[in-house]
């Protein structure tokens, strides 16, 4: 939570200059920016949903357990391509289900607060897109994210699971080999 708090000004700041709005020249010229004509707060932007969205990841890991556990409890380790997709099931579900959140982040960051005027609320935000422009503008520009963070979150999950096993194989080696040692060697001496 602190990091989030901590690179929100950063993320408001890249977040336009990547869209076009920035009046400044850079990210720090950008920050200085909207601390000026915007005030403090501004640089804040869109926080509340980053909050929300560290609900993400904890999503992902629940999901990918739950299928690790109900669909693949019968092998000793998990194979790979099985891991690779409860991984990429698992980062869709929670992409899906977070999404909607997103979209409300990148809308605060990108727009312009007038100073002293409070930020619309998250929820606020997420009703006047519905109002404004349907159910689906939540879901706006999902494929891409969708494409970019599920490969990532399956081969992830993936890697995991043959690194795990790895060092298992490597924990029982030594284990076994220490087993085997004279009792006087074991103890140190």
């Amino acid at each position: 939570m602190l990091g989030v708090a901590l690179s929100t000004p950063l993320w408001v700041a890249t977040t336009r200059l990547k869209i076009g709005r920035a009046t400044g020249d850079g990210l720090w010229q950008e920050v200085g920016f909207i601390l000026v004509q915007e005030g403090f707060g501004a640089l804040w932007s869109g926080m509340a949903s980053s909050m929300l969205l560290v609900a993400n990841p904890a999503i992902q890991f629940v999901i990918y357990d739950l299928l690790k556990r109900n669909f693949f409890q019968r092998e000793a380790e998990i194979s790979a391509s099985n891991a690779f997709i409860a991984g990429a099931i698992a980062k869709s579900v929670a992409t899906c289900a977070t999404y909607p959140f997103q979209v409300a982040q990148t809308r605060q960051r990108v727009h312009r607060r007038t100073p002293g005027v409070a930020e619309t609320g998250i929820f606020d935000c997420l009703i006047e897109v519905v109002v404004m422009s349907g159910f689906a503008a939540l879901y706006a520009g999902i494929e891409a994210k969708l494409l970019q963070t599920v490969l990532n979150s399956a081969l992830m999950f993936m890697f995991y699971e043959k690194l795990v096993a790895q060092l298992h194989g490597i924990y029982a080696a030594i284990a076994e080999n220490r087993s085997r040692r004279p009792k006087r060697f074991r103890q140190g001496i």
